[in-house]
Formats: C-alpha cells, structure tokens, sequence
C-alpha cells in the first residue's frame, strides 16, 4: 500500500488519567486495531515487539494491531491519549476494533487489517517518538471532537490523523540542522521558545540574518508574517496551558511574555474566536 492511499478510521480516542488497575498497567495484552498513545503526563514504561521503550512526557509510541505489549505506569499522576485506528475503511463498525484483549485471549480472527507501507517503511513496526509536539497538538484536537460528536467528525478525525501522520513522517525523516533550510531552523526555535518574547530583533541576533530576511523566510513557509506566526504559535501554546494546567489567565499571559491579560485575551479572540476563559469551560 502506498502511504498516499491511506483514509484513516478512526474507532475510538480515548483519555486516562490516575492511570492504576490491570486494564491499564499490568498484564501482556494485544490490540485489535492499529494504536497510536501519547504520554501527556507522567513516566511509564511499555515492553512491546521483544523492546521495552521508557516514555516520558509528550513522547508517542504507535504500533500495529497483534504485538504483545505490557505497560508499566510509574506515575499515579500519569495521563495518556488512545488513538485506535485502521488505515483504511475496512470495518467501520465492528466494535472489537476499540478492544484491547489479554494475550490469553485474544482471538486474531478479529484483528484488524494489516498494512505494508513501500514509501513509509517506519509505520510496519513500532515506533518511538519524541520531540514531537505537533502531536499534543493534534491528539488534544482529536480528542475534543470525538468527544463532541458533531457532524461530520469521522470525516475530521480522518483528516487530522492524517495530518498526523503526514507531520511525523516529515518530523522522523527531517535531515539534520547542518542540512535544514534556514526557515525549517526558525520555526524550529519559535516553537521551542515560544514562552519567551520574540521579535525579529531577537531572532536575528540568533540567527545572524536581517529581521526583514527573517519575516520573508517565515511568510513564504507559514503564509503568516514572523509577527503572525509568533503569536499563533503562543496561543498555541495557551491552549494546551488552558486545557491541562490550573493556571490563570493572567498567569498563562506573563508566562507567553503578552503586556497584561488584557492584550492576551484580545489576541487569543483574534486568533480562536473565543476568550481564553470560554475556551477552558469549553474544555472541561
């Protein structure tokens, strides 16, 4: 199959917190379905295909329906997001592809379709993945619209993991610093210091380019101006702050280097079309 076929089904997205019990930590168990878990909190360990893998927060691990897995949660605190999939519209509403099953019982008559990738080779064994945060990203989006049930969200969930998917192949195959374009470089340091201030001043000091230079690199990868681009990334930011931390508002702005809460809310409005505080309750 080539990765340009894929239409992903979405079965079930999934959140635990607390993680504790055999149904979670335990046991050798299988999966009936493709799965893809984010650690958005905590430490856990997960023996899979012969190797144990240690997560820590933000790390992915995906793997194929069948592999025997163990998971070991060492944090009580510990938070995951589930994705079960198939790649391809197979079984759209066979119930056991949202399953996960004992070794002792799982049955592989019901496992769902496996698929060869010849130009993704990666994504037909397990894998690890960290540094990744488009993936919080995603996952938090996947996880608020299979919640919500709205019209069309199979069809959304799709194409978000597909976007996923399409990230992390880039993510996992990038070529190294040394051999990255000078934007892929820039956007690279906004996303990792976006809680402090930036400015095309500051970027080019790091950088050794004219802040002009700077906002065209941005402009042409992003379709935003640098300004644009930095605040979008902030509010991105936010959101997860919003969604997963006890902070205020007036905390989650001093902390993304906004003037007060007020210009912080105006520009989350401007980029969500919703207040920082209307987009918590919505969460919740």
């Amino acid at each position: 199959m080539s990765f340009g076929d894929i239409a992903p089904d979405v079965k079930c997205v999934s959140e635990f917190y607390n993680i504790s019990g055999p149904e979670l930590s335990g046991g050798v168990k299988n999966s009936y379905s493709y799965r893809l878990m984010l650690l958005r909190e905590g430490e856990c360990r997960i023996d899979i295909g012969g190797k144990s893998y240690r997560l820590s927060t933000g790390d992915l691990i995906y793997f194929p329906p069948g592999e025997d897995y163990r998971t070991d949660f060492r944090d009580d605190e510990s938070s995951v997001i589930n994705v079960f999939f198939d790649w391809r519209h197979i079984r759209p509403d066979d119930p056991m592809l949202t399953n996960v099953a004992y070794a002792e019982r799982y049955d592989t008559a019901f496992a769902g379709e496996i698929v060869r990738f010849a130009d993704a080779p990666r994504l037909n064994f397990v894998q690890k993945i960290s540094g990744f945060s488009d993936g919080a990203v995603i996952l938090g989006d996947m996880l608020r619209e299979y919640n919500a049930k709205r019209r069309f969200s199979a069809l959304r969930l799709s194409a978000l993991l597909t976007e996923l998917f399409v990230r992390l192949e880039r993510h996992v195959s990038a070529p190294s610093a040394q051999g990255r374009s000078p934007a892929d470089l820039v956007l690279d340091y906004i996303n990792a210091h976006c809680e402090e201030k930036l400015s095309g001043e500051q970027l080019s000091r790091v950088f050794s380019y004219h802040p002009n230079y700077i906002n065209r690199l941005v402009t042409r990868a992003t379709g935003s101006t640098l300004h644009r681009y930095i605040l979008e990334t902030k509010i991105r930011r936010a959101c997860y702050l919003l969604s997963h931390t006890q902070q205020s508002v007036t905390d989650i702005a001093g902390r993304l280097g906004f003037y007060d809460s007020s210009h912080f809310t105006n520009v989350f409005v401007s980029i969500c079309s919703i207040t920082p505080s209307k987009y918590r309750e919505n969460y919740k």
